[in-house]
């Protein structure tokens, strides 16, 4: 393992992201987290693969998330309050999930 902390992220996107289907982890706010991450399958208590998280940055048109993110935001309207991209890169996925102790109170980033 070559980072420090790890990314807890949901059911599809985690498959997604693993699958290289989705270069974006979409939130409310940006992240100063830079660099080489673990990649945590939610409620799991594994460590599932690791990516390479790059600047976050403010998508501002709806239109290019559904080319970047592969969600159509038309559809999912509640969902734009998520139009701050986590760009991620070198994706791999772990032919053995690392399990981890999951500490209180964490619900994006945990410390490995």
């Amino acid at each position: 393992m070559q980072y420090s902390r790890a990314l807890i992220i949901g059911e599809p996107w985690i498959d997604k992201i693993l699958a290289r289907d989705k270069l974006l982890e979409m939130r409310s706010r940006h992240t100063k987290m830079q660099g080489q991450i673990g990649l945590i399958r939610k409620g799991s208590g594994l460590i599932v693969g690791e990516a390479w998280l790059y600047p976050s940055v403010e998508l501002i048109e709806p239109e290019s998330f559904k080319v970047l993110h592969g969600i159509d935001y038309a559809a999912f309207p509640e969902l734009l309050k998520y139009n701050i991209a986590w760009p991620l890169g070198q994706v791999k996925s772990y032919d053995a999930p690392i399990p981890y102790d999951h500490p209180q109170g964490a619900v994006i980033w945990v410390k490995v």
